[in-house]
């Protein structure tokens, strides 16, 4: 069994250097391409070395080159989706990322790639769509959709590339909302920083900022703490939380908590005998943001 494996393997790596170099050959060049200092039938064989250091640099080679040659960026993805084996496929994928901007080409072949098998791939696929930035503005919601994909990390992946599509992606915001109810942490924080990123309407973004402030990981509470921040006024809501947040254990949450309640305003007056204690505070950041929001709430120096 262990030696059908083996050569199953390697049928597939062979098969996966055989299209990487028809392809090469069948999007129209008449010599053979070179990136890397090496042509490219040289990386693709490398595709089939039982080094894994050497099947990634392969990978990373043709994402490289992708950001010139549209053929080593199809060539990549043609390997991927013949979905043979998931050794090969790994190694592509973390290929993916580093398509960046000049993916866009490919934006539609990425997104199938969110359906593929292997979680690795999907991953990777969102991410590189994230990298693309603006022009995968079509992904937003085939993004919104593995935000309940049943790996976290694809879940994390997606949310992550949600922000980085930003405001013209608003109307995934609810998907976001609710993905700041997961189970894993990596997912809330990153769908957190995604709906603070989109800007949703107060209504919808506000609540769900205040009860990201209660999370027990750090960073989403000082992501959501920045969230409500950038609402001002309109974030009065999450005043009474802003003033728990105060009294975290960590310097950065109440430095941040005290910008928030700064940036609210006159309507975090309850706050302010918080924030005249804060002015003692250990931190000097705390202290100096403690002294600005009481100037924004009174309009007066502290």
């Amino acid at each position: 069994m262990s030696q059908q494996r083996t050569s199953r393997r390697r049928v597939v790596r062979s098969l996966a250097t055989f299209l990487l170099g028809s392809l090469l050959v069948g999007f129209g060049c008449d010599s053979e391409e070179t990136f890397g200092g090496r042509p490219a039938s040289a990386w693709a064989a490398d595709l089939r070395s039982h080094d894994p250091a050497a099947r990634l640099e392969a990978a990373r080679a043709f994402a490289r080159s992708a950001r010139r040659s549209p053929t080593a960026t199809h060539a990549l993805l043609q390997a991927l989706e013949t979905g043979a084996s998931d050794e090969v496929h790994v190694t592509l994928a973390d290929a993916l990322e580093r398509l960046g901007p000049e993916g866009r080409i490919v934006a539609p072949r990425l997104v199938a790639l969110l359906r593929d098998a292997h979680p690795q791939v999907r991953t990777e696929a969102a991410r590189a769509l994230g990298h693309i930035g603006a022009p995968a503005v079509q992904a937003a919601l085939p993004l919104a959709a593995a935000l309940v994909d049943p790996d976290h990390d694809v879940r994390a992946a997606a949310a992550e590339a949600i922000a980085r599509l930003g405001p013209p992606v608003v109307e995934v915001a609810p998907a976001l909302v609710r993905a700041m109810a997961d189970p894993v942490s990596s997912v809330r924080l990153e769908a957190t920083r995604a709906l603070a990123a989109v800007g949703a309407d107060a209504t919808v973004a506000v609540p769900a900022f205040t009860r990201a402030l209660d999370d027990s990981l750090e960073a989403t509470r000082f992501a959501a703490t920045y969230g409500v921040a950038r609402y001002g006024a309109a974030g009065a809501a999450a005043v009474p939380d802003l003033r728990r947040a105060l009294r975290d254990g960590h310097a950065g949450l109440r430095s941040a908590a005290a910008t928030a309640l700064g940036r609210i305003g006159p309507a975090s007056a309850a706050a302010l005998p918080d924030l005249r204690r804060h002015l003692a505070d250990p931190d000097s950041t705390t202290r100096t943001e403690a002294a600005w929001a009481i100037g924004h709430i009174t309009g007066a120096p502290p």
